[in-house]
């Protein structure tokens, strides 16, 4: 909870004629995409939450009544998107501070996202505070409620983004690891691409992860290759696992692979880059490289995404694939003198040997086989 109050207006009163279904109604998970937009902002502690509604509002009516949210009706929606905004600002009522103001077909907006721009609010309270990814401005500004008048009086084109524009010198853009602030729902492709985001809402994709190792991360070109390459090696396993039968997710090996030496250089970097990630909001991302140095062999023998990582990143030296006899040869003549690294290497050598004779038995080719299927330059 902060310690003043916010309030979040969704706005849900379209036609939704593109997508020919109500966008609030479409469901993502076990849940319609009004009630997730809901849990996410009670989960980042917003409780004062305004629906705008009005074409079909009737059969949106008795999900918004269970979920104790309040309700107000845009009789106009057919005027445009800033009608319903005008709509879900009038009548905010005391003392709120600020408002964010979010599309319901843009529900995927992750909850650190919004926590980071309540944050930036809480130290900059009249400024107009917008998240934005690789410089774009997406959703939910934070608006400060000293705005609501100019916006309610507004009489220019534009809609929102117009008169927010007006009041520039308030603006603070706060960068963030999320696409999803770009991303709506209009189309049936959109609402599959949203499906699918929604299975990957703890791990990043590629672009996510290129955002991450330049912005917020950032690591010199070298290791950028390294983890780029391994990233392609880890994916070309994870895919013939996929072709094999076995359940592991190829979207996760893929951005643990790209983010795993995003600590390279510090002391214990897989864990540092674990907690990293999971401060950006990808946890199940930051638990697959949290073991990718060293890994226990599963007394099931199971071969998931890390054990995967691990496997990869010892198939590629620099930015070159090598046998990964060659990876283990090199750390030995190079730590021969030393007894207590030299046991540490033998017995990342005996479980890379173990991962490596199960992923043959289970899709029937030999790792490096399958590098070169795929068409990776080594």
């Amino acid at each position: 909870m902060t310690s003043f109050k916010l309030t979040a207006v969704v706005l849900a009163a379209g036609l939704s004629s593109r997508i020919g279904r109500q966008k609030a109604l479409l469901p993502l998970g076990d849940l319609p995409a009004a009630q997730c937009i809901i849990r996410l902002l009670r989960q980042c502690g917003i409780d004062s939450i305004r629906f705008v509604t009005g074409h079909n509002r009737e059969k949106l009516a008795p999900l918004l009544q269970a979920a104790g949210v309040e309700t107000v009706e845009n009789r106009h929606y057919l005027a445009g998107m800033f009608s319903s905004v005008k709509t879900g600002l009038t009548g905010l009522g005391s003392p709120c501070a600020g408002v964010l103001v979010l599309p319901v077909d843009i529900p995927l907006v992750r909850p650190r996202t919004l926590r980071e721009l309540i944050r930036r609010f809480a130290d900059a309270p009249d400024h107009i505070i917008y998240p934005t990814f690789q410089a774009k401005r997406g959703h939910p500004p934070l608006i400060p409620v000293s705005t609501v008048p100019d916006i309610l009086e507004w009489q220019g084109g534009g809609g929102l983004k117009a008169c927010l524009a007006e009041n520039g010198a308030l603006a603070i853009d706060v960068a963030v690891p999320d696409a999803n602030i770009l991303f709506d729902i209009d189309t049936p492709d959109e609402y599959e691409e949203a499906l699918r985001r929604w299975e990957h809402m703890e791990v990043p994709s590629a672009v996510e992860c290129n955002v991450i190792l330049r912005e917020f991360h950032p690591v010199s070109e070298e290791v950028f290759g390294h983890c780029r390459k391994v990233a392609q090696v880890a994916g070309a396993v994870a895919s013939a696992f996929v072709r094999a039968g076995s359940g592991v997710d190829v979207g996760l090996v893929h951005a643990a692979a790209m983010l795993h030496d995003i600590a390279k250089g510090r002391p214990r970097h897989a864990e540092v880059g674990a907690r990293w990630l999971a401060a950006l909001g990808f946890d199940r991302t930051g638990d697959v490289i949290a073991s990718h140095t060293d890994i226990a062999v599963r007394k099931d023998g199971r071969i998931g995404e890390a054990e995967i990582l691990y496997l990869a990143d010892k198939y590629v030296s620099g930015t070159r694939v090598i046998p990964m006899e060659n990876r283990f040869e090199a750390a030995l003549a190079r730590y021969g003198d030393r007894t207590d690294i030299r046991e540490k290497i033998q017995k990342r050598k005996r479980a890379a040997l173990w991962f490596d004779r199960c992923v043959e038995t289970i899709v029937h080719r030999p790792v490096m086989e399958i590098i070169l299927k795929a068409g990776i330059t080594t």
